[in-house]
């Protein structure tokens, strides 16, 4: 007579896999077509950042569910290291694969990131696996797993450090205000982006007859049809203030044009639709100040948004020769 009180429960083991395996599917297709909402550097960087998490995660799963599937008796335990680390290194390039043949954002970087986030959980992993301890060469063993831990870590830490370099970059930039730029520090940098251009400390104050070298970048405009710099994503509510300034100390013999250039978030790409000013500086000193209501009226048939500026352009037009200028923060007042 069968006994009424048995249990139908599944086997832990085999719920187990049960419940990894989907866990893995699911997100893998998360990482083939999810995209974070923003478009920001901050936002592109979370996505960035999110396939060495994932992939970790993803590297935890494939792990428990071979070491579920495959009995203890038929492998050695580093061998579910090895096919957990396979199949998701597959996996990472068969996601850019996907991307690349369906217009998505395949870049190769996010297959080393996807490996990062494998190596970063596989090697936690490792370091705290009881059955791979050999007691035969216990100091072999311990140093081994020293190494590991240590290139484990490593790798989080290099993993973790572009959005956290970047996070401290936003919060600098906010602790700067009113400065909306500072060619010179170090917090500019991923908000600044170069064409035909390059920029170099200013460390002679006789340079450019500066008195702060060090608040001045030397900027190097090559011949191009445009030469300059932009600031992507500056601080975006400039409401309260009624000028920028600027300095700029030209090393041209000659009258020097410089066009600034500054739009909003809703700027449609037409001329029309932001503000432009050519700039002409003459040899040395020049204070540039611009009335932030003119930037305001600029735009043809609207206001430009003075709490949603996007951008933030200083560039020469057509320029036939190298030419050298010293330029200062640019700062509201």
């Amino acid at each position: 007579m069968m006994n009424s009180g048995a249990s139908t429960a599944l086997p832990w083991p085999r719920c187990r896999l049960w419940l990894s395996v989907p866990a893995f599917a699911t997100l893998l297709l998360a990482v083939t077509c999810w995209q974070l909402p923003g478009h920001t550097l901050l936002w592109r960087e979370l996505q960035n950042t999110g396939h060495t998490v994932l992939f970790a995660v993803l590297a935890l799963l494939a792990l428990c569910s071979y070491g579920t599937a495959v009995p203890a008796r038929r492998h050695r335990p580093w061998r579910g290291y090895l096919a957990a680390g396979a199949i998701c290194l597959l996996c990472g390039v068969g996601v850019e694969i996907v991307q690349l043949t369906t217009g998505g954002d395949a870049d190769a970087m996010d297959v080393l990131r996807d490996l990062a986030g494998i190596l970063v959980a596989l090697g936690g992993c490792a370091c705290l696996d009881p059955r791979l301890a050999r007691p035969d060469t216990p100091l072999l063993h311990n140093a081994f797993r020293t190494g590991l831990l240590a290139l484990t870590a490593g790798l989080g830490i290099a993993s973790a450090y572009p959005l956290a370099s970047l996070a401290w970059a936003y919060h600098q930039r906010e602790q700067a205000y009113p400065v909306i730029i500072d060619l010179a520090a170090a917090w500019a940098r991923p908000f600044l982006q170069l064409q035909h251009a390059s920029l170099e400390p200013v460390t002679d104050p006789t340079a450019c007859a500066a008195t702060r070298a060090g608040h001045l970048s030397m900027l190097r405009l090559s011949p191009a049809p445009y030469a300059g710099f932009s600031v992507i994503e500056p601080r975006p509510d400039w409401s309260g203030h009624d000028q920028l300034v600027l300095d700029i100390y030209s090393m041209q013999p000659a009258p020097l044009e410089l066009t600034l250039r500054i739009h909003d978030a809703m700027h449609n790409q037409e001329y029309t639709d932001r503000y432009n000013r050519s700039l002409t500086l003459s040899h040395g000193h020049n204070r540039i100040r611009v009335a932030l209501a003119e930037v305001r009226d600029a735009p043809a048939g609207r206001e430009l948004d003075m709490t949603n500026i996007a951008g933030v352009m200083l560039f020469a037009v057509n320029a036939h020769r190298p030419m050298t200028v010293c330029v200062g923060e640019l700062r509201l007042e």
